[in-house]
């Protein structure tokens, strides 16, 4: 199983508890590798971290400096949301290429029980797998969506990596931030 968290130097301990609970709770799953997106995690918060991650003997972990990507971002939004939540976007840039699927965990997440058939679950040809979100209309509209535009939540996301490299989600995703 291959996840992705993102975090900056503020929200480490709440990812040490979802990196946690996702190890505990998937004690059985043959090999779960971690990939952190690093929005300049201190040297002190990724030995805590990876101390956590060493008591699992079925999992490793792995940092992916943001600054390259989180550099190139050009954002004007309306309401102060961390940088590191945009991480997500560069998944395709990030995860080597023998990566051909991912699962997204915000670094708030508490895993209660095995994720074997999220894991498992059969895409049926989508790039993703998320939940449909329901925010007001004004919010909507101020990420560029219309009313009857579906909102999903992007918190937890099952990421079929070779179809988003193949259909160049990054860059769609990217353009549609840039035209907002």
């Amino acid at each position: 199983m291959n996840v992705l968290v993102s975090s900056d130097n503020n929200y480490v301990r709440h990812l040490s508890v979802a990196v946690y609970s996702l190890l505990s709770k998937n004690d059985k799953c043959p090999k779960i590798r971690i990939f952190v997106i690093d929005n300049e995690i201190s040297r002190g918060n990724k030995d805590k971290l990876t101390s956590v991650v060493e008591v699992f003997p079925n999992s490793s972990i792995e940092y992916i400096p943001f600054k390259q990507w989180r550099d190139s971002l050009k954002l004007d939004m309306p309401w102060n949301i961390s940088l590191s939540s945009y991480g997500r976007l560069f998944v395709a840039s990030m995860l080597p290429k023998d990566v051909d699927r991912v699962l997204y965990l915000d670094c708030d997440m508490i895993v209660t029980q095995p994720l074997n058939d999220l894991w498992n679950y059969d895409l049926k040809g989508n790039v993703i797998a998320a939940v449909q979100d329901a925010v007001p209309d004004k919010f909507k509209n101020a990420v560029g969506l219309r009313p009857e535009d579906r909102y999903l939540n992007a918190g937890l996301l099952l990421i079929d990596l070779k179809k988003w490299r193949e259909t160049d989600c990054e860059r769609k995703c990217l353009d549609f931030i840039r035209e907002r």
